[in-house]
C-alpha cells in the first residue's frame, strides 16, 4: 500500500503503478482471443470471418477504463484520479491508426485489384508490422518493456504460420491467437500481483 495518495497526472509513482496492473495486457489479449473466436464463427456459420470480429476489441474500449476506475485507482488512493495524459496518448494513437486507414483505402481505390489481392495476400505481415508498432509505441509511453517480449512471439507466430503453408486467413488466427493468448495470461498475472501489492485504502470503497 503507498503512503502518497498521488493526484495529479504527472505524478512518476502513480504512472508506474497503473502500468503495473496488466489491465491493458489483460483486455488487449482477451479481445485478440475473442476476435480469432469470433472470426472463426463467422466462417462456420456465414463465410465471412469477418462478420463479429468488431466485436473483440469492444472489450478494451469499454470495459478498460472503468475497471481501472473500480480496481486501480481506489487502490492507489486516488479514486478520483482523471488520466488527462492517457487520454491524449489514445486519442493520438486513434488518429494515426485512422490516418492508416485511409491509406489503404486510397491504395485499394486507387490500384484496383491488383493492389487489393497484394494488401489480402500479405495482410499477416501487414498486421504484424502494425503490430510491432503498437508494442513499441506502448512500451515506450509505460515504460513497459514486456511490450516488446510480444513482438517477439508476434513474430514467431507468423513465422510458423508461413511455415505451415497455410491459407492467410489462418496465419492471421495464428497470429492474433498467440500473441492474444499471451498478453492474456502475463495480464492476469500481473493483475493478481497487483490486486495483492496493493489492498484497497480505508475510505475509498470497500475494505480490504
Amino acid at each position: 500500500m503507498t503512503d502518497e495518495k498521488p493526484k495529479t497526472d504527472s505524478s512518476p509513482r502513480l504512472r508506474q503503478a497503473v502500468n503495473r496492473d496488466g489491465l491493458l495486457d489483460l483486455f488487449g489479449g482477451m479481445s485478440m482471443v475473442l476476435g480469432v473466436g469470433l472470426a472463426v464463427m463467422g466462417w462456420q456459420l456465414m463465410s465471412n470471418p469477418g462478420v463479429f470480429t468488431a466485436i473483440g476489441p469492444m472489450l478494451l474500449v469499454l470495459w478498460f477504463e472503468p475497471t481501472r476506475r473500480r480496481q486501480t485507482y481506489p487502490r492507489l488512493g486516488c479514486p478520483d484520479y482523471e488520466p488527462e495524459k492517457e487520454k491524449r496518448f489514445a486519442t493520438v494513437a486513434l488518429a494515426v491508426l485512422a490516418m492508416l486507414g485511409v491509406v489503404v483505402f486510397l491504395l485499394a481505390s486507387l490500384g484496383g485489384p491488383r493492389v487489393m489481392g497484394t494488401l489480402f495476400e500479405y495482410a499477416p505481415i501487414w498486421a504484424g508490422l502494425a503490430g510491432t508498432g503498437t508494442m513499441v509505441l506502448l512500451a515506450w509511453w509505460y515504460r513497459a518493456y514486456r511490450f516488446l517480449g510480444y513482438i517477439a512471439v508476434a513474430a514467431a507466430a507468423l513465422v510458423f504460420g508461413y511455415l505451415l503453408d497455410v491459407h492467410m486467413l489462418v496465419r492471421l488466427g495464428i497470429l492474433a491467437g498467440a500473441v492474444g493468448l499471451v498478453m492474456t495470461v502475463v495480464g492476469a498475472v500481473l493483475f493478481l500481483r497487483f490486486l495483492h501489492a496493493f489492498p484497497r485504502v480505508s475510505g475509498t470503497g470497500a475494505a480490504r
